[in-house]
C-alpha cells in the first residue's frame, strides 16, 4: 500500500510539472470571449502579457480604456468590478475617447493587449478585466469578462522579468 501511495504521488507531482499552471477564466461571457495571460505567476512592476479571443460567431468590442487588474487582496472572493475608462485613457475620459480606442474583435480571431501592475502591488490573486460594449459605446450586461486567476508575488518565477 505505501508503494502505491509513493507511485502515485510521483505521478501527480509529474502530471504538476507537465502543466503551464494557468487556469480558466470564470465569468458569465467566457464563453465568449477568452482572456488568457501567458503566465501562472508575476513580479509587482511586471508588465501582463494576455490573449484576448473572440469565441462567437459574431463582431464584439472591447473598450481598450477601461481595461484593468482586479486583485483578491486578503479575501477569498475578488470584490465587485466597476466600470471606468479612465484606466488608461486618464481621467474625464468621455464617450468620444472610448469609442476611439473601442478594439473590435472579429469572429474566431485573437488579439494581444498587455497592462502593467504596479511596482507596489501587494501580495495577492490577480486577472484582467476586459469590459464588452455595444455599438454605441454603453457596457453591455454580463461584465466584466476577466481571464484566468495569477499570482502576483516579489518571489516569482526568476525568469518572470519586468
Amino acid at each position: 500500500m505505501r508503494r502505491f501511495i509513493i507511485i502515485i504521488s510521483a505521478v501527480l507531482v509529474a502530471v504538476a510539472a507537465c502543466s503551464d499552471g494557468i487556469t480558466a477564466p470564470n465569468c458569465e461571457r467566457c464563453d465568449e470571449m477568452q482572456v488568457i495571460t501567458d503566465r501562472p505567476e508575476y513580479r509587482p512592476g511586471s508588465t501582463i502579457a494576455f490573449t484576448i479571443s473572440n469565441r462567437t460567431t459574431q463582431l464584439l468590442r472591447y473598450d481598450w480604456c477601461s481595461v484593468g487588474l482586479a486583485s483578491r487582496g486578503n479575501g477569498d472572493d475578488f470584490p465587485p468590478a466597476t466600470y471606468s475608462p479612465a484606466r488608461r485613457c486618464g481621467i474625464g475620459a468621455d464617450i468620444d475617447e472610448v469609442l476611439e480606442h473601442l478594439v473590435l474583435i472579429q469572429p474566431g480571431e485573437s488579439l494581444r493587449d498587455s497592462v502593467t501592475i504596479s511596482g507596489a502591488a501587494n501580495q495577492s490573486w490577480y486577472r484582467v478585466m476586459i469590459w464588452l460594449l455595444d455599438e454605441n459605446g454603453v457596457p453591455q450586461p454580463g461584465n466584466p469578462v476577466v481571464s484566468n486567476t495569477f499570482d502576483v508575488y516579489p518571489g516569482a518565477n526568476s525568469t518572470v522579468t519586468r
